[in-house]
């Protein structure tokens, strides 16, 4: 029996290390096959805005695309508190789209999803982890630093679909938020994070502090 229990501990620990370490390709494989990544702007964001956040992104990432503008999905609005609600809006980003494209969504509105027994907690993102979608409002952010907030906002979700979790380092991208908005503090990914998204095809200057 006890052979038994240790081959299987023994199996989850190289298949965690698995997918942990797995390139990008193989990891939005998952779900999409060969893949681009791509920002889908929505048609509520202040004109320009997605632009210089994708000029921003594609200094990181040189094959990074833009598309037009979308309203957002209807079916996502939450009318008793006037939010829509991420995982829908991510739902249908991947029925819209091609197998191939790992989209970013960018709102002003504000968006939430289930956490626990509260069904409508309210987040500045949302990225499944493992994923190939995520999506990212400008709601909670600081307005005089908003682009550089969102700049970050949009790596961090990246990050989940990329396999990240959130990271104990309080000045990494990754950090993790735990209701409130700690953007300024953070300055980019930490050498562990950095590794593994380096693994995954996507290369960043590490930092440690």
């Amino acid at each position: 029996m006890k052979k038994v229990v240790w081959g299987i501990l023994l199996f989850l620990i190289c298949l965690c290390a698995y997918y942990l370490y797995k390139p990008l390709k193989q990891i939005v494989n998952i779900y999409t096959g060969n893949y681009s990544l791509c920002l889908q702007p929505f048609d509520d964001l202040p004109p320009g805005q997605a632009m210089r956040i994708y000029n921003k992104i594609k200094m990181d990432i040189p094959d990074l695309r833009i598309a037009s503008s979308l309203p957002l999905p209807a079916n996502a609005w939450i009318k008793t508190r006037g939010r829509y609600k991420a995982d829908t809006i991510i739902y249908w980003l991947r029925q819209r789209s091609a197998d191939t494209i790992l989209y970013i969504g960018i709102t002003s509105k504000d968006i939430s999803t289930t956490k626990g027994k509260v069904a409508d907690w309210g987040i500045m993102g949302l990225g499944f982890q493992p994923g190939n979608g995520c999506v990212v409002s400008t709601f909670r952010l600081n307005k005089t630093k908003e682009d550089e907030q969102l700049y970050k906002l949009c790596l961090h979700e990246l990050g989940h679909n990329m396999g990240l979790p959130h990271c104990p380092q309080k000045y990494c991208y990754m950090r993790d938020a735990e209701g409130g908005n700690h953007k300024d503090d953070e300055n980019g990914f930490c050498q562990s994070c950095a590794k593994v998204l380096e693994h995954r095809g996507l290369h960043f200057v590490p930092v440690d502090k």
